[in-house]
């Protein structure tokens, strides 16, 4: 059990890691805004990775407030 724990908690730190950017910037929205709704957050991490074209935000949906 615990090395699955070990696994699972080196996979999540690594996600974190290479995601570090993205996170912060969502962090900054969340922080001025308190909530943002699925298509702001897909927006954001759209400038960070590649989106799925299922997961994308359609183009007549505006970008977040830029901090």
């Amino acid at each position: 059990m615990k090395r699955i724990s070990d696994s699972a908690y080196e996979i999540a730190l690594s996600h974190i890691r290479y995601n570090r950017e993205a996170i912060d910037k969502i962090v900054e929205v969340l922080l001025e805004k308190e909530t943002m709704t699925g298509d702001e957050f897909r927006a954001i991490l759209s400038e960070f990775v590649e989106i799925p074209a299922e997961n994308r935000v359609p183009a007549s949906v505006s970008s977040p407030v830029a901090v």
